[in-house]
């Protein structure tokens, strides 16, 4: 998977300079990572994650900056170093740039990645109750006073 990582990479990479508005290569690599996660493949998604590093992106590129900020805070996360405040961030931009689908996605992204590495952190778990909804779809919570 790996060698065809790299050569889809390279491939992609020829193209790139027709689109202005983004980088296929970046957003490829940033689904492969994602892959990675959610089927319990840590080590490959770090890999996948030092290939982003070395990346030059853009600075008007913010999506590719965000989600690398996502993925790379979720990578770190899962292997021992909390990064939930990068994670958070990332899901802030998306929501204030009105991208809740990408903020759902993202966060059933997160809930797959849990299952699959058996992962368990109370500041992750918070963090995915945090953003495991939209207003819209929460039903508020009540009290009744006998």
């Amino acid at each position: 998977m790996i060698v065809i990582q790299k050569r889809l990479i390279r491939v992609i990479s020829r193209y790139d300079n027709l689109r202005l508005y983004g980088s296929e290569p970046f957003r490829t690599l940033v689904k492969i990572t994602m892959f990675y996660l959610e089927h319990g493949k840590v080590l490959e998604a770090l890999e996948s994650l030092m290939d982003l590093r070395d990346f030059d992106i853009q600075e008007e590129f913010l999506f590719e900056r965000t989600m690398y900020k996502f993925v790379a805070g979720e990578t770190y996360t899962i292997t021992n170093t909390n990064r939930i405040k990068v994670i958070d961030d990332a899901l802030n931009i998306f929501q204030a740039a009105g991208s809740t689908h990408q903020v759902n996605r993202l966060v059933d992204h997160m809930k797959l990645v849990v299952k699959a590495n058996q992962f368990h952190n109370d500041d992750f778990d918070a963090l995915i109750e945090k953003w495991g909804g939209t207003p819209s779809t929460k039903t508020p919570t009540t009290t009744t006073v006998s």
